[in-house]
């Protein structure tokens, strides 16, 4: 069995077998490296803003595994992904 994943943008479809998905996660509410704030603060041109005037962006769930020696996340920037049931039931197939 395989899951398939879909980038409806860019129609890019990709697969994945189930029996070389290793080290599967889920993950709920992790928090991006992307964030908008109130102002910016540089120091010789380097980015030194402090973190209480950050609003991080949060991916609400992420299912992330190890395939063929690449890191894998699905579900980021994603509004609506019920990771949870996916992520449950690869692990029932898997086991």
């Amino acid at each position: 069995m395989k899951i398939v994943t879909t980038i409806l943008n860019n129609q890019k479809e990709k697969s994945y077998l189930l029996n070389k998905i290793e080290n599967l996660q889920y993950e709920e509410n992790l928090k991006s490296n992307v964030y908008t704030s109130k102002g910016q603060v540089k120091v010789m041109g380097i980015d030194v803003t402090p973190e209480s005037m950050k609003n991080h962006y949060y991916h609400k769930e992420i299912i992330s595994f190890d395939y063929e020696g690449r890191s894998i996340e699905i579900g980021k920037w994603k509004k609506k992904f019920d990771g949870k049931i996916l992520y449950n039931m690869i692990k029932q197939i898997n086991n």
